[in-house]
């Protein structure tokens, strides 16, 4: 994908606000678009609860990739443009476990919850989506009692390191960041329960942007098919087919 040299328009740094997941992939995207362009972009990553809170709370952004429920709080808010939202991607949840462990039954939900029940420890994102949909996954499978002693809230995408260095046995997450953590940290398997166990991420530019032509051209190409195959590299695979560029 071409882009037009964009170093001409003034100094203002484009800062994108971004979910912790999509990291591994956005650092990459941005160096390359600016590597292309000349654009200047900043990368500003936390879980997706605590984007949406800071952008409430008035922290500047002209660029937001999060879940979609916290982006229709945005837009209802007036704080990101609606005309400009697409989809960006979605990541299925997973067990990240060390790569030298053996493997696991992940194949049924039956099998998921004794994997968690026979767990020494379980890692989880205390404060992201993912952790509070694991929350829900274990209150309808029955075992959240059983296995809350077990339970280790992590900050969020921290998941990979600590599985990495033994903090914990294996942790929930989504994939994204378990392909992060490679080569120590492996996918043992995806979460085998239908509801809710896919992470998605929808991107839309703030109302108060500061640098339209650099915004608008990153959002181009992030929203381009020609990115399709790097991202899916990074675990997140687009949700539905977005316009070319």
């Amino acid at each position: 994908m071409h882009s037009p040299s964009l170093s001409s328009h003034g100094d203002a740094i484009v800062r994108i606000m971004c979910a912790i997941a999509v990291r591994a992939a956005m650092t990459e995207l941005a160096a390359m678009f600016e590597a292309e362009t000349g654009g200047r972009l900043q990368l500003v990553y936390d879980t997706n609860p605590a984007i949406a809170r800071r952008i409430e709370n008035g922290e500047p952004f002209d660029m937001t990739i999060i879940n979609p429920h916290l982006l229709d709080e945005l837009v209802s808010a007036g704080l990101v443009e609606p005309t400009s939202r697409l989809s960006f991607g979605r990541s299925p949840m997973g067990i990240a476990m060390r790569a030298t462990a053996p493997p696991i039954d992940v194949t049924t939900p039956a099998a998921f919850a004794r994997l968690m029940l026979d767990a020494k420890s379980i890692g989880y994102s205390f404060d992201g989506t993912s952790g509070r949909r694991f929350l829900q996954i274990l209150e309808r499978l029955d075992i959240l009692a059983s296995v809350r002693s077990k339970l280790m809230p992590l900050p969020g995408g921290m998941a990979g390191t600590a599985i990495a260095v033994g903090e914990v046995e294996i942790a929930i997450t989504p994939i994204t960041t378990i392909i992060a953590a490679a080569p120590e940290v492996r996918i043992g398997g995806l979460l085998p329960i239908s509801a809710e166990t896919e992470i998605e991420f929808d991107i839309a530019i703030g109302l108060l942007v500061q640098n339209r032509p650099v915004a608008e051209a990153f959002f181009q190409f992030l929203t381009s098919p020609s990115i399709d195959a790097l991202i899916a590299s990074k675990g997140i695979e687009r949700t539905v087919a977005l316009p070319s560029n």
